[in-house]
């Protein structure tokens, strides 16, 4: 069985991400979004996910270029380079972690919206620190699977991101308190931030072996984008036959 997923990352940030998110899901291929809480567009986002309940929901936890949910602003900023070296240093960081990623989930809990997945703002789940905590936090949650590091290239321009996806591919992601959660046997997108391609995705569709494979899509807003563009244009023909085999 071979199982595709559309996924966008951001649902919540604000009111366009949100938009393109849920047109994408509605007209195009997308199946599902991952929630960031307590930013500008997180209420809206929860009442979009409750009046779509076949949209697949997960969490995305952030940690940098955000708005954190227990203090006003990241000691890091908005790096997520900084944010990597800084967050697991110093038991002032590494609390100011702990109780963040505590909050947020409390937060993502009280919506009462199952949560079928967990992924990060930046990747940051899978800093050492940060998936200590997670593993603690989610102990025992039912939250489906995560996702891991068996990133894909698409080819073609090489830059810091695909030297990313050729380091970490065939890494698998192993919770320190126990089996790993269940993960995408290949993840595709780094390389292609923010500038995804039908064709493309299309070209590769057709090589998936069996298994899970995600699709990480980052849609800002309906007008002149290219992860827009690519879901729509893929279609919603394209999600139903992803769900089992394409």
């Amino acid at each position: 069985m071979r199982r595709v997923m559309f996924m966008a990352d951001d649902f919540g940030l604000g009111a366009e991400v949100n938009d393109a998110i849920v047109q994408a899901y509605r007209e195009g291929a997308l199946t599902g979004a991952g929630l960031m809480i307590g930013q500008p567009g997180t209420a809206e986002a929860v009442e979009l996910a409750r009046r779509n309940p076949e949209l697949e929901l997960g969490w995305h936890v952030h940690l940098c270029d955000s708005r954190p949910v227990t203090r006003e602003r990241w000691p890091w900023g908005n790096s997520p380079m900084q944010a990597g070296l800084q967050l697991g240093w110093g038991r002032s960081n590494r609390s100011l972690i702990a109780a963040e990623i505590q909050e947020q989930w409390r937060r993502f809990k009280a919506t009462g919206l199952p949560c079928r997945f967990v992924n990060s703002h930046h990747h940051l789940h899978f800093h050492p620190w940060v998936r200590r905590v997670l593993a603690e936090v989610l102990a025992s949650e039912p939250v489906g699977w995560q996702r891991g590091l068996r990133f894909r290239l698409f080819g073609g321009a090489r830059d810091w991101r695909s030297a990313l996806t050729r380091a970490a591919a065939g890494y698998r992601f192993i919770s320190p308190a126990g089996p790993a959660w269940p993960a995408a046997d290949s993840v595709w997108g780094i390389d292609r931030f923010r500038c995804m391609n039908a064709a493309e995705i299309r070209a590769v569709l057709a090589t998936l072996p069996e298994g899970r494979h995600e699709f990480i899509f980052h849609p800002r807003t309906r007008v002149a984008d290219q992860d827009f563009e690519a879901l729509r244009t893929l279609g919603p023909t394209v999600k139903t036959a992803g769900l089992a085999a394409v």
